[in-house]
């Protein structure tokens, strides 16, 4: 491929994919969820104060809902709250820059592996047209930060063995993604296991280069490590973990107690929790790689669904199952990109809910290697040049119906048939209630929309040292998460009847359902919409 073609191609590649990450990006997903506010509002308070929302300096797990969230995302977005404000968009930006990157990163790798210009640009290009990359691009997503950090380690590590220096950077990298998301502290060693083992062979000469780089790699995972010792770092962990779940417990009991002797050794061996939670385990692995999962339904979170479509392009299902075959067949590194593959799913396989796109989206990067050799393959093994331009054109035609198709239903559809996803319409209720709070003794607001006081705080934009040893969270629920109940005179909690008793001067902010409750006797001042017109909020006062 000539250069001046390759450079055109692949800027257009890069324009694409900038195009469908930050098109309407504060619009679409549409609302703002708590975690977004949340990692937006700490990187303002480490910004203002250094010191996060609970008071706590520059800390290795920021508090938050008392999920110990990893801290490089908010790190990474304080220059751009500092250049942007406290917005939608200074949150949303990062992700945007990850994901274009990741595009780069992905062409970079594929040229490595294939050392072909056209396999490269089509595996940069499936990514850019990724319904679930685009997605995990256009939000505050931690785990994008993710995707892009392991990649750019992947593509250092590769390419050590030509500049051993780059060996050193890699193990920066991949340190630096330990603190990017949870899913990152199983899966990040993993990969860093299977790229050691598959070019130990090169690596045997690097041996000054790899000893630096396990000292500095190890030395920037010790305040991880720390945090882990003292439990925070696992608290997340086992709320949404298949261990929560005491169903296989039971199950074992129940088979246990067929038997005559229920004690013996034999009974243990066939009957064990080792067993009951290793085949739930496998099920939710073997689950991501589900035809319906990734081509069909997708994710049944809403929050991580696209309306009438799956993770991937459905015309792309062809082409990757081409791409297992000539991958293995033509390239002798293989095994790098199935083991990456392989490896991406094991964190989300131990949650409950699962197969889930968020904590497997790591899947993508692969995926789309995979799918760029057979569609490369695939048309270059036909004889006929004939043939093979109708069919071009008519592939072509189909993904671009296809991901087409995709956008009109992720941007028209998907907001107003999934309204609840991403918490719309708190932009609009936080001004209004500020504006009106002090008329009152106090505002009495449903906590049905997931942490309603951090949506609160990042809207207001107070101080942060205001509240800087105020904030008290609860006690965790069987999910591991914790909440702010109260902020000032605002009381965030479920609504019932016996609330609209009270002779104080009370403002209510809540769902349909819950005003229903007592809708003869309130004056409805506000009604707050989703984005497919049916209320979200009502604010009202005893009549």
């Amino acid at each position: 491929m000539k250069k001046n073609f390759k450079i055109f191609i692949l800027g257009l590649v890069f324009a694409i994919a900038t195009f469908v990450r930050i098109w309407q990006v504060v619009q679409i997903p549409a609302g703002f969820n708590a975690d977004e506010a949340a990692l937006g509002y700490n990187a303002y308070s480490i910004l203002k104060t250094g010191k996060d929302e609970f008071g706590n300096f520059l800390p290795v797990a920021f508090t938050s809902f008392g999920d110990y969230k990893p801290p490089l995302y908010v790190y990474v977005t304080v220059p751009f709250v500092a250049l942007f404000g406290l917005e939608e968009f200074a949150v949303r930006f990062p992700s945007v820059v990850f994901g274009v990157l990741t595009v780069l990163l992905t062409y970079f790798i594929a040229k490595k592996i294939s050392n072909n210009d056209y396999i490269a640009i089509l595996s940069g290009l499936f990514l850019a047209i990724s319904p679930w990359h685009i997605h995990y691009s256009r939000g505050g997503w931690e785990t994008n930060l993710f995707t892009f950090l392991l990649t750019l380690g992947i593509y250092l590590f590769i390419k050590a063995s030509q500049k051993p220096v780059y060996l050193v950077f890699a193990a920066i990298v991949f340190g630096l993604s330990f603190y990017s998301y949870q899913a990152a502290r199983l899966i990040m060693p993993i990969v860093v296991v299977f790229l050691f083992f598959f070019y130990i062979k090169k690596l045997i000469p690097l041996k000054k280069h790899l000893i630096i780089s396990t000292f500095i790699g190890f030395l920037i995972l010790v305040p991880a490590l720390i945090t882990f010792v003292s439990g925070s770092g696992l608290s997340r962990f086992w709320g949404v973990s298949i261990f929560a779940d005491s169903g296989p417990f039971w199950e074992v009991n129940q088979r246990r107690g067929d038997h005559q002797d229920p004690g013996s050794i034999t009974t243990q061996i066939l009957h064990n929790k080792i067993q009951a939670y290793s085949k739930v385990y496998l099920k939710n692995y073997f689950a991501h790689f589900d035809a319906e999962f990734l081509f069909i339904k997708g994710d049944t979170i809403a929050r991580n669904r696209f309306i009438d479509h799956g993770t991937l392009l459905l015309v792309s299902l062809p082409f990757l199952l081409f791409g297992v075959y000539f991958l293995i067949k033509k390239e002798k590194n293989w095994p790098l990109v199935f083991l990456w593959l392989l490896a991406s799913p094991t964190a989300s396989a131990l949650t409950f809910q699962s197969p889930q796109a968020l904590r497997s989206a790591l899947m993508v990067v692969p995926i789309s290697i995979i799918t760029a050799f057979g569609f490369y393959y695939f048309f270059n093994s036909l004889k006929s040049k004939k043939i093979r331009s109708i069919l071009l054109i008519i592939t072509v035609l189909f993904f671009t119906y296809n991901f087409a198709r995709f956008l009109h239903y992720y941007f028209v559809h998907n907001p107003k048939q999934i309204p609840i996803a991403f918490q719309p319409g708190f932009a609009e209720l936080v001004p209004f209630i500020t504006g009106v709070q002090d008329d009152y003794d106090k505002v009495i607001i449903t906590d049905k929309y997931d942490q309603p006081y951090i949506l609160f705080l990042f809207y207001q934009k107070p101080d942060p040292a205001n509240y800087h040893g105020i904030l008290q969270l609860t006690q965790r629920d069987k999910f591991g998460f914790s909440t702010v109940k109260n902020l000032d005179n605002l009381e965030f909690r479920t609504l019932n009847k016996e609330d609209f008793s009270s002779s104080d001067k009370l403002l209510y902010v809540g769902t349909p359902e819950e005003i229903d409750q007592v809708r003869s006797n309130v004056k409805v001042i506000k009604t707050i919409d989703y984005p497919n017109s049916k209320p979200a909020f009502e604010i009202v006062e005893n009549i």
